[in-house]
């Protein structure tokens, strides 16, 4: 990932006063183009792919769709890098997917995007950019996209001419006494991204050795013990993010992600699960009163977007006994015309282990030791927050009917 802000904030985008308000006149398509955030990073990025890696003008698309490719899907790319292989017919060299700022470009939702695109039209390059920082990724042999080192010249794109980016695969956890170690805990950079002001120090060991279960791939979740859904595969961590109603980001994070099939459907979904802090506010306009939580955040794509289906307060759904963690969720569910005892009848129908003294019991983890995927306990915990997550957002679809 390459920095590219101090390029960007330099560059001053002439404006043009027309009828309907101020516009861009965009150097490409000469037309005039409305003034939003996503496109002044655009505008700009021409520039840059024109004084920063020298692309030739007359090799530059904007806003093309991708039936000019002899693509049946629907969609356009933000910018698209063509070039003509020993003369022949004008073919695609890079994808190139912008972004407004405040959207982080290594999110998942980006590179899947950009990579349906430049799939469709058979590009050997993505490049993501939003004004800030620029990601770079060449096509393997596999057809998957890797990242590379920093940001190419046209010439160099070409010639095929970087270096892959080499990341260190073994995640490094705490050792296990850290989690105990709030003076420790307390120095490190994301600590308080994770764990909210107000959440019971007794929590943060357990949240801790949680975080970590979920960040350490090398232990994998072999199954969900569940009769209605079936794990295809552990896809690992993802960053993935989030614009709600509100234009805020929460939400936005590592998760540890799952494909997942519902077997009486035979129906795929993406679910995960990630660790997070809100903040603590007073009197805000927005928020008003609000104690800092430590949340455990899970969504739920079907095939379209992210969408977070349920958001747990630990401070409240955590009890801690010894060195046993259990954790409930009460089941209130916030959208218009839902029940709460509508919800539990369901999720009892669907699976009655879950439903405990009119509360939803998702299980019981040991953290006496390091908590891993592939513990029993760990493994039962999972499988009941992901087949929790799947009934109350079925539930919430059947509102909307």
């Amino acid at each position: 990932m390459d920095n590219v802000e101090e390029f960007f904030q330099r560059l001053h985008l002439k404006t043009w006063l027309s009828q309907n308000g101020e516009r861009y006149l965009d150097p490409i398509r000469n037309t005039f183009i409305k003034i939003t955030p996503e496109e002044t990073v655009r505008q700009k990025t021409i520039i840059y792919l024109q004084r920063g890696m020298h692309i030739p003008y007359e090799n530059i698309r904007v806003e093309e769709h991708l039936s000019h490719y002899g693509s049946a899907k629907k969609g356009r790319c933000d910018i698209v890098i063509t070039y003509r292989p020993n003369g022949e017919d004008e073919q695609v060299l890079a994808v190139i997917e912008c972004k407004k700022s405040d959207i982080p470009i290594h999110a998942m939702q980006v590179i899947e995007q950009a990579t349906r695109y430049a799939s469709e039209v058979d590009a050997r390059y993505i490049i993501l950019i939003n004004g800030i920082s620029a990601c770079f990724y060449h096509r393997v042999k596999t057809g998957q996209y890797c990242e590379i080192e920093k940001i190419l010249s046209y010439k160099q794109m070409m010639e095929d001419k970087f270096e892959n980016i080499q990341r260190d695969k073994d995640f490094v956890r705490l050792s296990y006494e850290d989690y105990f170690n709030l003076d420790y805990l307390h120095t490190m950079d994301d600590f308080y991204d994770v764990v909210g002001e107000d959440t019971p120090t007794s929590f943060i060991p357990f949240i801790m050795n949680f975080l970590d279960c979920l960040l350490d791939t090398t232990h994998q979740l072999p199954m969900l013990q569940s009769r209605n859904l079936n794990l295809k595969k552990d896809l690992g961590v993802q960053y993935r993010t989030y614009n709600d109603a509100s234009n805020g980001n929460f939400g936005a994070g590592y998760y540890r992600t799952f494909l997942v099939e519902r077997k009486p459907e035979h129906t795929h979904f993406l679910c995960g699960a990630s660790l997070m802090a809100t903040g603590k506010t007073y009197n805000d306009p927005k928020y008003g009163n609000s104690t800092g939580k430590s949340v455990l955040s899970i969504f739920i794509n079907t095939g379209n977007i992210d969408e977070t289906v349920v958001q747990i307060n630990l401070n409240s759904c955590l009890t801690i006994l010894d060195k046993l963690a259990t954790l409930v969720h009460d089941g209130r569910i916030t959208r218009k015309g839902g029940k709460k005892q509508e919800l539990l009848k369901y999720i009892a129908d669907n699976n009655p282990s879950l439903v405990k003294k009119n509360s939803i019991y998702l299980g019981r983890m040991d953290f006496s030791d390091y908590m891993f995927l592939t513990n029993e306990d760990v493994m039962e915990t999972v499988s009941n927050i992901l087949e929790y997550a799947v009934y109350r957002n079925e539930y919430k679809m059947s509102l909307k009917k």
